[in-house]
This record gives structure tokens, C-alpha cells and sequence, in this order.
């Protein structure tokens, strides 16, 4: 695995599976990414990656340039509030752990603790707010449940991460630049189960929220004399897992801990639980879903872009109103699109305009 960033000095670049493709890489010949290669752009890390360009004479995609999920991090998960009980064991039955925000997403708040005896559940905590300017908002906590009334409420899920706009897509700019997708906000965590009448029980702690996914990254391709794309690039958004039904269960007892963003699966509220008579505690929100990062194809001519690959920058779950951005910059008439599967927001299918931009250039003369 090689990692490219930085002046080239005029080499031809020939890429191989798993070589990593780092901020500006300048002054390239022929870029080259053969059938059967893939290549990733490295992750956001809080302050730097997530993002690549490169500056070339030629340019030949034929294998996968992949920038799903470096975008920005999404938001921690709350934590589940604490159920209700006797004695004066502080917090005896806690709610769910929740989860740390990530690459510029920010932490969930804890569940409310029980200190001492009571008869009500507490609250569980807020979400974290998603990554980036425009991250998705964080998913509240349930409201704790009350004595012989009302189960844990459950946390509400994050919002999904947004592209130039607050959980869209609202770029309408046409210069050449292109940004990462906004992180999913965090799942609130769920609310503690109040007292069991008539039993001398007490219900669950509430169940852990889940994390926000990460936003796309964003790649841009400078080419001065041709660029051509038969492969895919790829800056989707991560995807979240959905929330479980409340499972049986015994009273008594913790909450689950939350999801974490290590996987789309994971990155669900957890599931709260029921006692025998039906007091139980509440779910944790999910997390939002991230924002797709932006592609951008430049190149002036003369023999201009030729596109028949896949160019998907849609945000996670597929989701098409928070997409990043597709520019394609090239002189006019000599942009060739046909048989290209694009997943953007170039085309009416998908609510932004193509943004074109004439590119002039002149041929050598005598």
C-alpha cells in the first residue's frame, strides 16, 4: 500500500489495491486507476483528510475510487436513564451507556441517575450533534417513567447530516470546489421504567441510544487534456442500523449500552425492556444517517470528459435529499455522459442543477 500526497514531478501514477490517495497530489501525468483497483481517500480525522484532488494531464478511472463514510464523524449517543427503586443504593439500576462523538462529532450527555430510593425513572440523555457545518441535529432523551402511569419514554433518533444545507442537499454554488458530507447527530437514550405497582418490583434502566454515521468525503480530478471515468467513484454517507422491538424481559435490571459508530448496525438505538405487567423502559434513538460527500470533474479539453461508470454521492441508506454535490466543469460539447450511472444531484432527478462552466483552451499553433 502506497500513500500519494504532494508534488508528483511530472510522474505517471499507475495505482494498486489499497494505495491511499492524500490531500493535493500535483502535478501528474497520466493518473491511473486500473479495472479491479480500488483506492480510498483517508479518513477525516477531526482536523485533516476526508478529502483528495488531483492535478494531472490525464486522467483514467477504470477501477473503484472509494471516499464512502471519511466524511465527517457523527454524534455520541446518549445514555439510558436509571429505573426506579428502593433502598438507598445510589443508581442500583442504571440506564444504558452511551456513546463519544467522533471526528468532529460531538459527545452524548448520561442518562439521569436514581440517587437513593424512588419511584419514577429518569430521563435518558441527549444525542451528540453530528460532525461538520452542517451536521445532523441530536435526538433527545426519553422522559423517565412514573410510578404506576407511564413506561420510559423512548430517546429520539438523530437527524441525518447535510450537505451546504441543514439535512439537504443546498449547494447551488458553481465554483470548483466540492466539501464533505455532514455526520448523522447521536440517538438520545431511552427513559428508566418506573415503579411496578402492586409487586414491590421496579422496572429497567433505559436503553443506550445509537451514534451518528460518518459523512462521504469528497475527491476532485484537475485534468488538462482528458479525463475519463468507466469505473466508480464513490462518496456515499454511512448508513445506520434500525432500532429492535422491546424484547421480554425481567425487572430489575440495567439497560442496554447503546451503539457505537463502529458499523451500521451498531450504530442503532438499543432496545429497552418489559416487566410482567407491561411497565418497561425506553428505546434509544438511532443515529442519524451521514451526508454524501462531493465529486468534482474538471477538465478543459481538447479530447474533454467521458463518463460511463458510477458516480454515487448519495447520503447513507441511499437516501437522495442529502447528497454532496456533482460538478462536472468541461468545454461545451465535449462532456460525454452516456451510460453513466450517477447518483447525484446534477440531474432533475435529484433536485440540484448540472452546474456546467465553459472551459476554453487553444491549440498549439505554428
Amino acid at each position: 500500500m502506497t500513500t500519494y500526497s504532494g508534488d508528483q514531478a511530472g510522474a505517471n501514477l499507475t495505482l494498486a489495491n489499497g494505495d491511499v490517495l492524500s490531500g493535493d497530489i500535483t502535478n501528474v501525468g497520466f493518473f491511473y486507476v486500473p479495472v479491479g483497483v480500488t483506492v480510498s481517500v483517508p479518513t477525516f480525522s477531526g482536523s485533516t483528510g476526508g478529502k483528495s484532488r488531483v492535478f494531472c494531464k490525464y486522467a483514467l478511472i477504470g477501477g473503484t475510487v472509494d471516499a464512502r463514510e471519511k466524511g465527517y464523524g457523527g454524534g455520541g449517543a446518549g445514555g439510558g436513564g436509571a429505573s426506579a427503586h428502593t433502598g438507598s443504593v445510589d443508581n442500583q439500576f442504571p440506564g444504558g451507556a452511551g456513546g463519544s462523538g467522533e471526528k468532529g462529532g460531538s459527545n452524548g450527555s448520561a442518562g439521569g441517575n436514581v440517587i437513593g430510593g424512588v419511584d419514577y425513572g429518569r430521563p435518558g440523555g441527549n444525542g451528540g450533534n453530528g460532525g461538520g457545518p452542517y451536521g445532523g441535529p441530536a435526538g433527545g432523551g426519553g422522559s423517565g417513567g412514573t410510578r404506576c402511569a407511564t413506561h420510559g419514554g423512548d430517546g429520539g433518533n438523530g437527524g441525518k447530516g447535510g450537505y451546504k444545507s441543514s439535512q439537504a442537499n443546498g449547494d447551488s454554488s458553481t465554483d470548483e470546489d466540492v466539501d464533505l458530507g455532514g455526520g448523522g447527530g447521536g440517538g438520545g437514550g431511552g427513559g428508566g421504567a418506573g415503579m411496578w405497582c402492586g409487586s414491590g418490583q421496579w422496572g429497567n434502566g433505559g436503553a443506550g441510544g445509537g451514534a451518528g454515521a460518518e459523512g462521504g468525503g469528497a475527491f476532485a480530478v484537475f485534468a488538462q487534456f482528458s479525463l475519463v471515468v468507466t469505473g466508480s467513484i464513490l462518496t456515499s454517507g454511512g448508513a445506520t442500523g434500525g432500532n429492535g422491538s422491546i424484547p421480554p424481559g425481567t425487572p430489575n435490571g440495567s439497560g442496554a449500552a447503546g451503539g457505537s459508530a463502529t458499523s451500521a448496525g451498531s450504530r442503532a438505538g438499543a432496545a429497552g425492556t418489559t416487566c410482567g405487567d407491561g411497565w418497561y423502559s425506553g428505546d434509544g434513538g438511532d443515529g442519524g444517517v451521514g451526508a454524501g460527500g462531493g465529486v468534482l470533474l474538471v477538465c478543459p479539453g481538447p479530447w474533454g470528459i467521458i463518463v460511463s461508470g458510477t458516480i454515487d454521492t448519495r447520503g447513507g441508506n441511499s437516501d437522495t435529499s442529502n447528497f454532496g454535490s456533482l460538478k462536472i466543469f468541461g468545454v461545451d460539447g465535449k462532456v460525454d455522459l452516456t451510460g453513466a450511472t450517477i447518483y447525484a444531484g446534477w440531474n432533475s432527478s435529484y433536485g440540484t442543477p448540472y452546474n456546467p462552466k465553459n472551459k476554453q483552451f487553444k491549440q498549439a499553433c505554428c
